[in-house]
């Protein structure tokens, strides 16, 4: 398998984490945005932050929160996390994948009985051995271990799967699609996935005109051709992006506010490089993270870039001006671990364990207070131009040393887990820090011959 760099994310599922390029051991993390709304995996647990109309901060209550709370009943049993309008969807640590908040169309995916909303999380009906999830407007996906691709929720454009029923509660494998899927990105009403082969389908809206609802797309690069390097996807709301191998980016769909990142405003289905400011392609990314009319990367630097509309500060950039090629987002050039991107506003997560969030405010979505305001002289909304951290997240328990998965203890399967992020089967692992057992600032194998050695007896772990 391809590793995926990205750990997940669109105006669905926004996040990004390091790959194992460019990784070494620190907090395991990774944060989403959703419409109006935030999530981050954490040492600590989970923690959603902002507007809770539709029940997707999973507190068990429709309040809003202007700072961070616990989602109901995860804990640490958490590896991935996605976040949309009015839903969210995690995987556990044993592969199974619960969602809560809106489930007018089916998005939870529990069934044909369960109707209404959650306001804790559910299980996802019928679906094991789940790698990642991402979620839309109003569905939501998951891929499982084996590379196949299930989709639940409403299907008016065919972004459930070509041929399902209109409203799918439950789990459905995408007609067409194959079963070698490494990534996949879910925008409002369009999904995107790379192929074990480095390829690139899509379905749903915004393909080509005779497929749209009706079958899955290859999609070509720009000299007309199949991908053969993708390494992970993501999609905004109507703009998709694709990680290459040779870490550089590439991007297509609507361009109204330069999401696409080649300095101009012109949307096209032909993927674009995206660009720095003086124009040459911008290189050394590790990971991407799209939002609404907004896109970010992490480097492998550990800076945070992004690009695209700024009406909200969403860019973090200290302005409200858009920005057509990539700028670096302020207080964010060194020490990032995972960024990701929402509707009008984004997040990042350091090496400290600190969240920062910034754009648009409205209803708690940066998680703290705020006293500036952005927008037009018609319409003015709180935001903030800058990151700022984010309150109420709580303190993470103590590390212990060799607990790659952080379950609490050093096993085997932590062994087992180290080894193969160090042959790039793994994109992170859930406690990196920890995972270092020799404390010399790396992950690779001597790390799993030390916490086999004191799963024996034959050492202890400092």
């Amino acid at each position: 398998l391809r590793p995926a760099a990205v750990l997940f994310f669109g105006v669905a599922a926004f996040g990004l984490a390091l790959s194992p390029d460019h990784a070494t051991a620190s907090a395991p993390a990774i944060v989403t945005g959703g419409t109006s709304h935030s999530c981050a995996v954490l040492p600590a647990g989970v923690f959603c932050w902002g507007s809770n109309a539709g029940r997707q901060l999973g507190d068990g209550t429709s309040t809003d929160r202007p700072a961070a709370v616990a989602v109901a009943s995860l804990g640490r049993n958490v590896r991935s996390i996605a976040s949309s309008a009015n839903h969210s969807c995690a995987v556990t640590n044993s592969g199974e994948a619960l969602c809560w908040g809106n489930d007018v169309s089916g998005e939870l995916g529990a069934g044909p009985d369960a109707m209404g909303t959650s306001n804790t999380p559910i299980e996802v009906a019928g679906l094991s051995n789940v790698e990642q999830v991402a979620t839309g407007a109003r569905h939501s996906c998951a891929r499982t271990a084996g590379g196949t691709v299930y989709c639940w929720g409403w299907n008016g454009l065919g972004q459930v799967s070509p041929g399902a029923q209109e409203i799918q509660r439950t789990p459905v494998e995408v007609a067409g699609l194959g079963r070698d899927i490494v990534s996949v990105a879910a925008a409002d009403f369009q999904n995107c996935a790379v192929t074990a082969n480095g390829g690139v389908r899509c379905w749903g809206a915004d393909v080509t005109p005779e497929a749209v609802g009706t079958a899955v797309v290859d999609w070509l690069d720009a000299d007309g051709e199949l991908f053969t390097d993708a390494v992970s996807i993501e999609s905004g709301i109507r703009h998709t992006c694709v990680l290459r191998a040779n870490a550089t980016a590439s991007c297509w769909g609507n361009n109204a506010s330069g999401q696409l990142g080649n300095g101009s405003r012109g949307g096209t289905l032909t993927p674009v490089v995206v660009q720095t400011p003086d124009r040459e392609p911008l290189t050394g990314i590790a990971a991407i993270s799209l939002g609404g009319d907004l896109s970010c990367a992490l480097l492998g630097d550990r800076s945070v870039m992004c690009w695209g509309e700024n009406e909200h500060g969403q860019l973090g950039d200290g302005t409200t001006s858009d920005r057509t090629t990539a700028t670096g987002v302020v207080g964010l050039s060194r020490g990032v671990v995972a960024a990701g991107a929402g509707r009008n506003h984004a997040c990042a997560v350091l090496l400290s364990g600190e969240v920062r969030c910034w754009g648009m405010n409205t209803l708690g979505q940066v998680g703290a207070e705020t006293n500036e305001d952005c927008g037009s002289a018609v319409f003015m909304f709180h935001c903030s131009r800058t990151p700022l951290p984010v309150e109420g997240i709580a303190t993470a328990p103590a590390a212990i040393a060799g607990d790659a998965d952080c379950d609490g203890s050093a096993t085997s399967r932590d062994a087992t887990l180290v080894l193969q992020f160090g042959a790039k089967l793994l994109g992170t692992l859930r406690c990196l820090a920890s995972a270092d057992a020799d404390g010399n600032g790396g992950v690779a194998a001597p790390d799993a011959a030390l916490i086999l050695q004191s799963v024996a007896g034959l050492t202890e772990l400092g």
